[in-house]
């Protein structure tokens, strides 16, 4: 990415269990210093589902919505 600087930073958590699967829901703030995907930053809010499987955590959905 040719010198490109990327920055994540995830807000806290919010676990919900259904049943036997989890739902964690959470902001994720992008920020940059190139030229390269300035669409992509900005904040976003994800919601994921997990299910326990063999012993694993399995992200078996996830989405996500750009917020700012």
């Amino acid at each position: 990415m040719r010198g490109e600087k990327l920055s994540v930073l995830m807000g806290p958590l919010d676990v919900e269990r259904r049943g036997s699967r989890f739902v964690v829901q959470f902001t994720v703030t992008l920020g940059g210093g190139g030229r390269l995907i300035p669409e992509h930053l900005g904040v976003y809010h994800v919601e994921s589902a997990w299910l326990l499987q063999d012993g694993d955590w399995r992200c078996y959905s996830a989405n996500w919505k750009h917020v700012l």
